[in-house]
């Protein structure tokens, strides 16, 4: 499967979503034994293919094959409209596709589209098949399947839409208590049995946020939006900023990630710093 990236307003569809995805158009082009199926997601005045399945080399590998056009020159858009049926067996049958261009650009012989339907409303794009020949047994298909994958799809768009809105919220929020300082270390004495001293102080990091949240819902949260060497960094710098007023006597504890020690992170500032009380 070729999965398309779009310009402009992007839905950050993760690994799993386009592995089900890829399974899902499969089944339905064998299914219908046609040559090549996509989602067709409309961007602006555009309708952009943002995922495609074929096993024909005639499908992308072609110059002349293009995966962005015009929405109103789309059959995914009059089908959107209720312009055109949702199979056509035959585009040259058709009064309105034979005399389209994209009939001609795209090779379409048969075609199947439904649109795909958010939960409030929104037409997200469709869910279309190509083959490249006409195809009278179409005639006798229910676009059940279609609209039923069609479903599936558009519950797993707004999965991932919810998802990646939340991690958008978790990065806003970490670059707030950043810009406002609000991460502040408090520094915890390490006592030794044996000397019956105080030995060294463990760097603890805390938010001074509202409503307050322990700092391992912080650090768990900014590892999932992809922030999570960007926080730590910030937390260990900060503990590094206090060396010098650690008794002499005395060693400074930093907590890291294995993450944040496998990526470098924590090497890096410490060869900034003079980690001689580490």
């Amino acid at each position: 499967m070729l999965a398309v990236k779009s310009e402009g307003n992007v839905d950050a569809f993760d690994e799993e979503f386009a592995v089900s995805v890829s399974k899902l158009l499969r089944m339905l082009r064998q299914s219908f034994n046609m040559d090549l199926a996509f989602i067709g997601k409309f961007e602006n005045d555009s309708r952009r293919m943002v995922y495609v399945d074929s096993d024909d080399p005639r499908s992308t590998a072609s110059k002349n094959f293009c995966l962005t056009h015009p929405q109103r020159q789309t059959y995914c858009r009059k089908i959107a409209d209720g312009e055109l049926p949702s199979i056509i067996p035959d585009t040259k049958a058709n009064d309105i596709t034979r005399n389209m261009k994209v009939t001609e650009d795209l090779s379409i012989g048969a075609y199947l589209g439904v649109p795909i339907f958010l939960s409030d409303g929104e037409i997200y794009g469709t869910l279309c098949c190509i083959k490249y020949s006409k195809d009278r047994t179409l005639e006798r298909r229910d676009p059940a399947l279609l609209t039923f994958v069609a479903k599936v799809i558009a519950d797993r768009i707004e999965v991932q839409r919810r998802k990646e809105e939340h991690q958008n919220n978790i990065r806003d929020q970490i670059y707030r208590v950043s810009a406002n300082n609000d991460l502040a270390m408090h520094f915890q004495p390490i006592w030794s049995i044996a000397d019956s001293s105080v030995v060294g102080y463990e760097a603890l990091a805390r938010f001074n946020t509202h409503p307050y949240r322990t700092p391992d819902v912080w650090f768990e949260e900014a590892h999932q939006a992809g922030l999570g060497d960007y926080l730590e960094s910030q937390a260990i710098a900060k503990a590094l900023s206090y060396r010098d007023k650690i008794p002499n006597n005395c060693f400074l504890s930093i907590n890291a990630s294995p993450e944040a020690v496998l990526s470098g992170t924590v090497s890096r500032l410490f060869t900034r710093q003079n980690a001689t009380k580490m």
